[in-house]
């Protein structure tokens, strides 16, 4: 219960929404075209990109509980429960894909970008507003982080660009936006009552599985000095599918 109050209080923080309406002004959408959000929660952030671009809305999750209250918040979106890895849409199918702090999350980042790739359309475009980190992650130290999901698998914007670039997309913009971190601790830590130096112990004390949890927390926010970025990244036109031609 307490993961899923950390969740829902992240999610109310002032600022989710900024990096995402900078990114939506920086890409031409219209009433034709068709958005997608993986890892999209209660649906929040989709609605939003729909009602800023008028454009239509389609939002997955692998949690069912969160898509059945996306669905009774946003009636208008299409929502569905799907893995990252399968979307389960048809190829070249989006002018957008975007992701809020859940890209971060993923495994196997390739096999989600190949995914990404597959349902845009050609000059289709990627948004990825995250937490990255300043200096490469360790196998050793993302061990011991494991037990936060948003870092376990968490990456610098050098290897995110890395990766989408050797998978046929540009890189548009990437930016370290460092003022989200500061923002949210705040936010954070006026909802639970705690300074922010003691950030580490509250994300060890709600999600950790063992005693020495807190002290990794703090060696992983030290060691990795831990930041946010926002990404844009677009499809090259010569990656287009001969479904979108159709």
């Amino acid at each position: 219960m307490k993961r899923e109050m950390l969740i829902e209080v992240f999610g109310k923080r002032p600022t989710r929404m900024k990096l995402l309406e900078n990114s939506l002004d920086q890409i031409a959408l219209d009433a034709r075209s068709r958005i997608l959000e993986t890892g999209c929660s209660f649906g929040d952030g989709i609605a939003f990109a729909c009602e800023k671009t008028s454009a239509s809305g389609y939002g997955v999750d692998m949690e069912e509980s969160y898509i059945t209250e996306a669905k009774i918040r946003h009636p208008n979106i299409s929502f569905k429960v799907a893995s990252v890895y399968d979307l389960g849409y048809n190829n070249g199918m989006f002018g957008l894909v975007f992701s809020q702090a859940a890209f971060s999350l993923l495994k196997d980042k390739l096999r989600a970008i190949a995914e990404y790739h597959r349902v845009l359309q050609g000059g289709g475009y990627v948004i990825i507003n995250d937490f990255v980190v300043k200096m490469p992650v360790t196998s050793n130290v993302r061990d011991d982080i494991d037990f936060i999901p948003c870092f376990n698998s968490i990456g610098t914007i050098g290897e995110y660009k890395a990766l989408f670039e050797q998978s046929g997309f540009d890189t548009v913009l990437a930016m370290d936006r460092y003022s989200e971190i500061v923002s949210t601790t705040i936010f954070l830590s006026k909802n639970y009552h705690c300074t922010p130096e003691e950030m580490a112990a509250l994300f060890a004390s709600i999600l950790g599985n063992d005693d020495d949890a807190a002290e990794k927390s703090r060696c992983f926010f030290k060691s990795a000095r831990v930041s946010y970025a926002q990404l844009i990244f677009k499809k090259s036109d010569l990656y287009g599918t001969s479904a979108e031609k159709n």
